[in-house]
């Protein structure tokens, strides 16, 4: 198989996120599940360190189209004190 550079992989997340409804959301969010338990802590780590590039925003460097998503990153990592996500 052949190896998918982060550009594609978020001109394709990019792509889904444009147009999938609810339901696809909801099938995604439910088929990551199906993943190896490994594969998941590292989506999990992936999402983590995307909350992290979002909470660096600083106020004037995002609009009220992505505003909720870099206060919600900020109070996430808030909560959890960081980003460390063991791979196991």
């Amino acid at each position: 198989m052949a190896q998918v550079t982060a550009k594609q992989a978020v001109a394709a997340l990019s792509d889904f996120a444009n147009g999938a409804g609810w339901n696809e959301r909801q099938e995604f969010a439910e088929l990551v599940q199906d993943e190896h338990r490994t594969l998941q802590q590292g989506i999990f780590r992936l999402f983590l360190l995307t909350c992290q590039e979002w909470a660096k925003c600083e106020e004037g460097q995002y609009d009220l189209r992505n505003e909720v998503t870099v206060q919600q990153s900020k109070k996430i990592l808030e909560t959890l004190g960081g980003v460390y996500v063991p791979l196991i």
